[in-house]
């Protein structure tokens, strides 16, 4: 009886994890995939492009720390889009970490 009630379990927690696995694949592709379109999108790379001006000797200048545009930060800090790991957002990172660490706690 304990076997099979074991077996169950086992189960269950196999479809459970993978269901859990193909949703965060799944919401990490489409996050991707809406970033790579935002940053193709030439209004965003038209407001992202620094602030340039021409000197009297004419060389150019190239202002620095221009502001990110609102539609890639999403009115968010600058402290608040600190990455952990470069180009995947931190809510996915700890998204990941939590499944792993179910996972090594079931063993």
């Amino acid at each position: 009886m304990w076997d099979s009630l074991k077996d169950i379990g086992g189960s269950l927690w196999e479809g459970v994890s993978e269901g859990v696995t193909e949703y965060v694949d799944g919401w990490v592709d489409y996050e991707q995939s809406k970033r790579s379109e935002a940053a193709r999108d030439p209004e965003v790379l038209k407001q992202i492009e620094p602030t340039k001006a021409k000197l009297t000797d004419g060389s150019t200048v190239v202002a620095t720390g221009a502001p990110m545009p609102a539609d890639l930060h999403q009115g968010q800090s600058q402290a608040a889009q600190a990455q952990w790991v470069a180009g995947v957002d931190n809510k996915i990172v700890m998204g990941v970490g939590a499944v792993a660490l179910i996972l090594l706690l079931k063993r």
